[in-house]
């Protein structure tokens, strides 16, 4: 997957989980912005934002990612949060066992994309109808279908999807907060 261009200047360096779950991480892509905040461990964490917002439980993988369901057309699936990608990528295994077939996805274009060793993925965009994300709802998402191979989601969501709302990674509390519109 290419790097997402979020940021109007270059990056200087990457900021990954071994550093970000010291923390609980506001990400507010649309204003280009992430706020680092004291780990909150209770089970009152909460963001610092005023206004609604959906939480949702999380698991947490050995590498330090957030892993956590959602529905995609019905379908529950898990889901990570990958700021380093533009889009927002379905692995392929996971399209075809919620029924979407190799001829639908042919129908869709196809779109050039890079995996993290550099090489070419093949991939469509498809739409689906609704995306959850505990109460968000997200309709008719183009989401891109690869093959991917990650061991603790089907699907990433990326810079597209991001955008969106705020969100605030609790890694304290192990739990995602996701503003309402």
């Amino acid at each position: 997957m290419k790097t997402a261009k979020v940021f109007p200047t270059s990056l200087d360096g990457l900021l990954g989980a071994d550093v970000l779950s010291d923390f609980d991480v506001e990400l507010d892509l649309r204003r280009q912005s992430l706020g680092l905040y004291q780990k909150q461990a209770c089970p009152t964490a909460a963001p610092n934002w005023a206004g609604p917002y959906s939480s949702i439980s999380t698991g947490l993988s050995p590498g330090g990612r957030f892993f956590f369901p959602v529905q995609l057309d019905g379908h529950r699936l898990t889901a990570t949060i990958d700021t380093g990608s533009q889009l927002t990528v379905l692995a392929r295994a996971a399209a075809h066992a919620m029924g979407v077939t190799q001829a639908a996805l042919s129908r869709d274009r196809s779109l050039a994309m890079q995996g993290v060793a550099g090489d070419p993925l093949s991939s469509r965009i498809h739409r689906f109808n609704k995306l959850q994300l505990g109460d968000v709802v997200v309709p008719n998402p183009p989401i891109v279908v690869a093959d991917l191979a990650l061991r603790e989601a089907d699907l990433v969501l990326g810079v597209d999807l991001l955008t969106s709302r705020k969100f605030w990674l609790s890694y304290g509390s192990r739990r995602i907060f996701i503003s309402s519109p």
